[in-house]
């Protein structure tokens, strides 16, 4: 789940809500709307930017990110780039940011940082990382440090 201000942001991954993001109003204590994201695909990660506008969510088996606009309730950009599905996303205190995370390759124990321009799309900055699985990313809020949590066996911390 992610917050900004007075709105809460909430998906679920049970069969029967499979893909879908709901969207709260906090104060009020009401449901918003439902974004159909994928009637196949689970919901893997979301993040919201600060101001509240954008979600930013990443599919179970799904190599692609979506960018979705809460205003217009639909999809308005999708960042390819990855080799595998996303197991961390982070947007900058800013919101003009994201930065993902994923391994290489499936069972791989290295995997790739990306920085993303989310008005344009474009990838900024590849950042390799080593460890199984990045699970948390978080930016200081001067945007200057990324900080990451990553699995790693007995052997690789060595």
């Amino acid at each position: 789940m992610g917050c900004s201000r007075k709105i809460g942001v909430y998906s679920s991954a049970s069969r029967e809500y499979r893909g879908l993001v709901r969207v709260w109003d906090f104060e009020k204590g009401l449901e918003l709307f439902t974004l159909k994201i994928s009637p196949i695909y689970p919901v893997h990660k979301l993040a919201i930017t600060p101001d509240g506008k954008l979600v930013i969510v990443a599919l179970v088996v799904h190599n692609t990110i979506q960018i979705w606009s809460l205003e217009e309730q639909r999809e308005i950009l999708a960042l390819q780039g990855q080799t595998i599905d996303s197991d961390a996303l982070a947007v900058t205190p800013d919101g003009q940011s994201l930065i993902s995370a994923s391994r290489d390759e499936i069972f791989s124990k290295n995997g790739t940082l990306r920085v993303w321009d989310l008005q344009s799309g474009t990838q900024l900055h590849t950042l390799p990382y080593r460890g199984r699985r990045t699970t948390k990313l978080l930016v200081t809020p001067d945007s200057k440090k990324l900080l990451s949590v990553a699995y790693l066996s007995e052997q690789e911390s060595a």
